[in-house]
């Protein structure tokens, strides 16, 4: 769409405590070239990176579990899986995927393929990598962490589905997955972070 399509009335601040949360009224002209006015709120996070590391000749891939509000009022209270993931907060995508997997695992990683930017949320991209170099070694932390590193078997686990679909771009391979995929997917250890 080349032709303005959108004209901003007002944008209201709803809030501005974790991120910021506003309300925006603008006209949007359809197909049909009709202008309808319309309303929507936008919570803005940033735009974030994730990263699926992997040990081919183990054939185990590197998830972290943590505990999630927004799923235990939704029914869920374990510790959701998580591909190791961050907000950019003013860096590359690259530099937050190296400070991520080193801050929620402990490892280092080399040589990380961005593999596909879908959006997390309307308006937020997620930019998805996958790396084939990780250290088998992750470093313990304080026993009051709430994160735990988690090596999952790629063999025909949920975890083998998600390495497929970042090498063909389909899906989303990045997600969030309650513990109970873990537990059936045969943990390889997990250790608290």
């Amino acid at each position: 769409m080349t032709e303005e399509c959108v004209r901003v009335r007002e944008v209201r601040v709803l809030s501005d405590d974790w991120y910021v949360l506003r309300k925006t009224t603008f006209d949007y002209r359809r197909r049909d070239g009709v202008w309808q006015t319309l309303a929507r709120e936008t919570y803005d996070r940033g735009n974030g990176a994730a990263i699926l590391p992997y040990d081919r000749s183990r054939g185990i891939v590197l998830l972290t579990r943590q505990f999630r509000y927004p799923a235990y009022v939704n029914g869920h209270p374990e510790p959701l899986i998580e591909a190791i993931a961050g907000l950019l907060d003013q860096r590359s995508p690259e530099e937050a995927i190296h400070h991520e997997v080193e801050e929620e695992a402990g490892c280092r990683i080399a040589q990380p393929q961005r593999v596909f930017e879908p959006f997390m949320s309307p308006g937020r991209l997620l930019h998805n990598y996958r790396s084939k170099q990780v250290c088998s070694r992750c470093r313990s932390v304080s026993a009051k962490s709430t994160l735990y590193v988690v090596w999952c078997p790629a063999g025909k686990s949920f975890s083998n589905r998600l390495l497929r679909n970042t090498h063909t771009g389909a899906g989303a391979s990045c997600g969030t997955y309650p513990s109970d995929l873990a537990r059936r997917s045969r943990l390889v250890s997990t250790r608290r972070r």
